[in-house]
């Protein structure tokens, strides 16, 4: 696995790393002097780069060449909104599937969760360290989910019932998926009712994290991406 660390970088040159990414380097993953590593910028995009000085309070590194692209897939995922744990983790595992975007949405089986922004960005940043994703995941503002059905969309809904046929042009995709319990049978025939084609990821219920990789993967697999 690549050693990644975060630092605003927009051009090459030498970088002094913030105290937390310096012990990062120094203390988690004990790094030496001449060390690669890539350097995610907070912002998106990153750089191959090379370790010159290793301190855990101010550790340097040279910027070398951008990292190539990464783009995301181009898939947006619609979650229903679960409790705050399982929401970061669903967090968590739309960064690291590449999912291009994640929107929250109220069903009748919702939590009343907020997330915290600071929180919600630790979490995007710590997936993108793991996973090498060069840009951070937009999330949408929290939507009512007939609100969200309002909009004609090209995607699928997860359901417990046999899969409707794939999409299989190359265009852009959503996934609706259920808050903890699914969505209700109502709200499920709305969603299929307003063009959404059910979406089978196998017999057993999942949990919603677990889902949104297996949906990123189920379409994935259907659209030969």
């Amino acid at each position: 696995m690549s050693v990644r660390v975060f630092a605003a970088a927009t051009e090459p040159g030498v970088v002094t790393l913030a105290p937390e990414e310096s012990h990062y380097l120094a203390r988690v993953r004990r790094v030496r002097p001449g060390a690669a590593v890539e350097v995610l910028d907070p912002g998106g995009g990153g750089w191959d780069a090379e370790v010159e000085h290793v301190d855990p309070k101010r550790a340097v590194v040279r910027l070398l060449q951008p990292l190539a692209p990464r783009p995301p897939f181009a898939l947006d995922l619609a979650v229903g909104l679960t409790d705050a744990k399982a929401a970061y983790d669903v967090v968590a595992r739309a960064v690291e599937g590449g999912a291009r975007s994640l929107t929250f949405v109220t069903t009748e089986r919702s939590q009343p969760t907020r997330l915290n922004a600071e929180r919600t960005a630790r979490v995007i940043a710590a997936a993108r360290r793991q996973c090498g994703r060069l840009d951070p995941l937009p999330i949408q503002e929290p939507l009512a989910l007939a609100t969200w059905l309002e909009q004609p969309r090209v995607g699928y809904v997860a359901s417990l019932q046999t899969a409707a046929g794939g999409i299989t042009t190359a265009q852009d995709v959503w996934v609706l998926l259920g808050p903890e319990g699914g969505l209700t049978p109502t709200e499920d025939q709305r969603a299929r009712d307003a063009g959404l084609r059910a979406l089978s990821l196998g017999p057993f219920v999942l949990r919603t994290e677990v889902a949104v990789t297996a949906s990123i993967a189920a379409v994935g697999a259907i659209s030969g991406v």
